[in-house]
């Protein structure tokens, strides 16, 4: 497995790859893995998380570390660590799960290797969150992106939608070879859910955890950067205000001149990561005074806050038209597996069709404060009411770590195996109880 993302660096992104290591072994693999060397990685990952390591990595589990500075000397160096492996043993298969996309670099060489799936955790050059210079870059993008998925063994997509998308782009993709495997939930981690800290006393905690992308709709500093962000090129029909504190925060306002009283007590809390321009519109704003931030903490106090929570704040970007969104948050399968009501701030899309299933989660428009106060009165007014305890199914079986990590080991046994020559022993087991 190379994961350039990996514990003990905290944050979302080490999390598939370490669940996938955790769980592959019950499937008849057993993974390597070449990873970056262990550091924090930047605001979405900004503190290393040896909580996790610790819990999710199987002894024994051999981690090579590269230290290329740039991404070509990275590659160099990943490429000389999984050759070295080679020459010590057969690889049945290679697993590159990207972010960056620059990992697509290894690919032809990786499949002199061994038969190589690529594990695309976002929909690269269909995401339209990060933006382009402009049209010519983003082409020039989605042709290394139709190159490399035409090359690999096996395409694995985060979502149906993200799935659906890429078919419908490169046609000449077999369909057979191009699967969806979502993230997921651990239930261990509910059980080693560490007691999150400073907890403020409330009558009503409204509980988002991860990042705020506000800097995409922050108020431009100058001409030139207003400038640069109407040219840039933004390959999928979104509205980023959603993935912004903004919508939550005039909720939280619109509330308050409406009804004065009815956030006495109430204290909206962010667990995670804050960029200045989300610090700097809680500063403006009215309701600032229900707003407390906890900063970055270890994945088993994350998972611990959503325990203590009356209610959780999901949300994403909003959408154009009859577009749907092609991502899922990671975060969506932890908030539904904890039991807690969830406000679900949401465009058309496979989380929103999560969400609508599901009683405890009342939906709004992502990108409208009016729309999402409705669904905050709501919960409020059900307060108490409408939570499980954790783990409860609800449907959720097929988002275990364990069943992604069986379908994940399906998709190696296709690329690594000879079915007429009976396969592999994970086979048997590798779709048991997944759909």
């Amino acid at each position: 497995m190379v994961s350039y993302y990996f514990p003990p660096a905290g944050g979302a992104g080490t999390q598939r790859a370490a669940k996938l290591c955790k769980y592959l072994g019950g499937f008849g693999w057993t993974p390597s893995v070449i990873c970056d060397q262990p550091k924090a990685q930047g605001l979405a990952t900004p503190s290393l998380d040896a909580q996790m390591a610790a819990a999710d990595l199987p002894e024994g589990l051999r981690v090579e570390h590269v230290s290329g500075e740039t991404p070509g000397a990275w590659v160099r160096e990943a490429l000389e660590r999984l050759q070295a492996m080679a020459r010590e043993g057969p690889i049945d298969a290679v697993l590159i799960t990207m972010s960056p996309f620059w990992l697509s670099e290894l690919l032809p060489r990786a499949m002199s290797v061994a038969p190589t799936v690529v594990d695309l955790r976002d929909p690269w050059a269909f995401d339209g969150v990060p933006t382009y210079r402009d049209w010519f870059e983003w082409r020039g993008d989605l042709h290394r992106m139709r190159a490399t998925l035409g090359r690999a063994s096996a395409v694995v997509m985060n979502t149906p939608e993200a799935r659906a998308t890429v078919l419908g782009a490169f046609p000449e993709l077999d369909g057979a070879r191009v699967h969806a495997i979502p993230n997921g939930f651990d239930p261990a981690d509910f059980e080693e859910a560490a007691e999150p800290s400073d907890v403020p006393e409330a009558s009503f905690r409204l509980v988002h955890t991860g990042t705020f992308l506000t800097k995409q709709v922050a108020r431009p500093r100058n001409i030139k950067e207003a400038v640069r962000r109407v040219v840039r090129y933004r390959p999928e029909p979104i509205v980023p205000m959603g993935r912004s504190i903004g919508p939550v925060l005039g909720a939280l306002e619109l509330i308050r001149r409406e009804t004065p009283a009815a956030l006495d007590g109430f204290r909206f809390v962010h667990v995670g990561a804050l960029d200045e321009a989300t610090k700097s519109w809680i500063e403006r704003s009215p309701a600032r005074d229900v707003v407390v931030t906890r900063g970055y903490v270890p994945h088993a106090e994350s998972v611990g806050w959503l325990l203590a929570a009356d209610a959780l704040f999901l949300h994403l970007h909003g959408v154009r038209g009859r577009h749907r969104a092609r991502i899922v948050p990671g975060k969506t399968y932890e908030y539904l597996a904890s039991g807690r009501p969830v406000l679900a701030a949401l465009p058309a899309g496979d989380a929103r069709d999560l969400a609508a299933a599901r009683e405890r989660c009342a939906l709004a428009d992502p990108c409208d404060p009016g729309s999402i106060a409705r669904a905050l009165r709501t919960l409020m007014e059900r307060r108490g009411a409408g939570a499980v305890a954790p783990n409860a199914d609800e449907g959720l079986a097929p988002y275990r770590r364990e069943a992604i990590a069986g379908r994940m080991a399906g998709v190696l046994d296709s690329v690594a195996f000879d079915e007429s020559a009976g396969g592999s022993p994970a086979q048997a087991g590798a779709g048991a109880g997944v759909p």
